[in-house]
């Protein structure tokens, strides 16, 4: 058994191995994310929607080897994500294998670690590195409240909690601003509504960061609606560290810098 001492955060966060020839084009077809650029020592990360283009999970994708690929998933969601893809599978070859008892998953924000993998989304998330629990690795000074204040910050969604599930669109978490999405791909679940949106060209709600007036002491459940000064509803509270938040927001009915509220918590965006 090998010890570190280190600065990673230890994630929430689960394995979901697909195994067989037909790994990669099944997961290709359930997926935004064009699979096709997946390769070794990189990830990807994507979305599992509806067959009406709304947004029920997303994951990382990490290639290791021409039958097998990664797809790392909020720990909470591992077994609803697992059935999901399932009913997709029926005559491909691919076997589904929860590896979450073997391996455990970290944020390196230091991107110092090197055997990690830089996150897609933004630089300065870092990267992620992926371990056997036989490593014990002794974190430092930083904590998974850390990461979520730079993903909060960063305004990045955590699909097991930013979001209304079968309700919110991918764009609406803003999918395309962080390599979440890819519109050269083909056909793949949801993909007609998805590409729909993006012609258009707008959504009316967006995902932002908001900052409370002040800390509050017990941070409203995900889903709390933020209303305006004139007591209308304008969106919705997920994500919250401190006083700050991610909230979705219909922008055509609210302004940055306008005082919102949340439980009679002023806020801004």
């Amino acid at each position: 058994m090998k010890s570190e001492v280190s600065n990673l955060i230890l994630l929430p966060r689960a394995i979901l191995a697909l195994r067989g020839k037909d790994a990669a084009s099944f997961l290709q077809g359930v997926c935004t994310q064009d699979v096709r650029n997946l390769k070794e020592g990189t990830l990807l990360y994507g979305a599992h929607l509806t067959p009406q283009g709304k947004f029920l999970f997303d994951f990382f994708m990490q290639q290791k080897d021409d039958k097998e690929i990664w797809l790392d998933v909020a720990e909470k969601e591992m077994m609803p994500f697992a059935q999901a893809l399932h009913k997709y599978a029926t005559g491909q070859q691919v076997d589904f294998h929860d590896l979450s008892a073997d391996f455990k998953v970290y944020a390196d924000l230091d991107s110092e670690h090197p055997e990690a993998l830089p996150d897609p989304r933004h630089w300065s998330m870092g990267k992620r590195l992926y371990v056997t629990k036989e490593i014990i690795i002794e974190t430092a000074d930083t904590s998974f409240e850390d990461y979520e204040r730079a993903r909060i910050a960063l305004t990045l969604p955590d699909g097991s909690v930013d979001g209304f599930k079968a309700k919110t669109l991918p764009a609406e978490l803003n999918f395309d601003d962080i390599n979440g999405t890819s519109y050269t791909k083909g056909c793949y679940v949801g993909q007609e509504v998805t590409a729909r949106v993006q012609h258009r060209g707008k959504v009316k709600k967006k995902l932002v960061t908001l900052t409370l007036k002040e800390q509050m002491d017990q941070p409203p459940t995900p889903g709390t609606a933020i209303t305006n000064t004139e007591d209308l509803e304008v969106g919705h509270l997920f994500s919250c560290v401190g006083n700050r938040g991610l909230g979705i927001i219909k922008t055509l009915q609210c302004s940055a810098g306008e005082e919102l509220q949340v439980s009679s918590m002023p806020l801004t965006f």
